[in-house]
């Protein structure tokens, strides 16, 4: 019994030495990250209870995040252990584009163990897994970061993914959760009105830097006659004519009062006359204040209202509407 006490005694010395000689700087053992390398995330994925998604945009605090479902974890630990070796075509095309978003650098994933544990940040940014400015493996066609922001559980991050990321296929649009509709081919509907669908035509450089219907009219590729009109670029890349709004001046021309209230026609010029005979007036003092208030209201009014046209039909007009036995009153 009394050698057990001194056994305890002696490794309390130990360990109580050993706890005072740690810099008090220096996270224990235990609380230390590991690095995120993929076989040891991997070889972990049993005891990774946690992962959050956060979206880079040089915000801080202030990044888009969420956490994703216990679904959702175990498809991507499954797709961390299957990287594609092959690369996509895509990956000639988005190095030609522009970035959307310069302050976007990426998507980070934040790995956490059913013991406190935690990886490194590992990042997934323009093709690379990234730890730090190490590259971990390769993320072909970035369908891995198109998919990350798919898991999202609001609209508004989801919608955060196209703003950032060049969406030029209708699989990039499909795993970033974005609408398909079932139709022949299928459409994946992207939140600025313009769609994809689902082709075995590959887009190409030219058709990823069309921007909207106008540029792709001038590329002279095929044209769909339906209202509104659409254009379809390589790829499947659909673009939604918009509406056209034309302003037209529209002369305002003297005409005669013929009743008490003044007419309003649709794309009409409202007519006015202050010479014209003016109901409810009971004397000549009478007549003569309502053709003053009547040239007032001309004077004020000599500005041409507009008429809207879309698609060559007037579905909008703007014109002064005036009660005259209310100003006779």
């Amino acid at each position: 019994m009394m050698m057990k006490f001194l056994v305890l005694g002696l490794l309390s010395i130990v360990v109580s030495g050993w706890a005072a000689d740690w810099p008090a700087d220096t996270p224990l053992p235990q609380d230390a990250m590991m690095p995120p390398v993929l076989r040891e995330i991997v070889a972990q994925r049993e005891d990774i209870q946690q992962v959050t998604v956060l979206v880079d945009m040089r915000l801080g605090t202030e990044n888009p995040r969420w956490v994703m479902s216990q679904t959702q974890m175990q498809v991507l630990l499954r797709k961390l252990a299957e990287l594609p070796d092959v690369p996509r075509s895509e990956d000639q095309i988005w190095p030609k584009l522009p970035r959307k978003d310069a302050a976007y650098k990426g998507v980070v994933l934040l790995l956490e163990t059913v013991d406190g544990r935690r990886f490194a940040p590992l990042r997934i940014f323009e093709g690379k897994l990234l730890d730090g400015k190490k590259t971990l493996g390769k993320d072909y066609g970035r369908m891995l970061e198109y998919w990350l922001f798919g898991t999202a559980r609001v609209r508004r991050d989801q919608l955060l993914g196209v703003n950032v990321l060049p969406v030029i296929s209708f699989e990039q649009c499909r795993i970033m959760g974005q609408k398909v509709v079932e139709t022949t081919p299928r459409q994946c509907l992207l939140p600025d009105n313009n769609l994809l669908l689902e082709t075995s035509e590959r887009p190409t450089v030219a058709s990823a830097r069309l921007r909207d219907f106008d540029e792709c009219l001038k590329s002279g590729v095929a044209l769909i006659y339906t209202f509104p009109r659409r254009c379809v670029a390589a790829g499947g890349r659909v673009f939604t004519e918009p509406p056209r709004v034309l302003s037209t001046p529209v002369v305002v021309t003297p005409s005669v009062v013929v009743s008490g209230e003044m007419p309003n026609v649709p794309g009409a010029p409202v007519p006015f006359d202050p010479s014209a005979v003016v109901p409810n007036a009971n004397s000549a003092s009478d007549t003569a204040v309502l053709r003053a208030v009547v040239a007032e209201v001309v004077s004020l009014t000599e500005v041409s209202p507009t008429v809207a046209l879309v698609s060559g039909s007037v579905v909008e007009t703007s014109a002064t509407r005036y009660n005259w036995r209310e100003l006779g009153k």
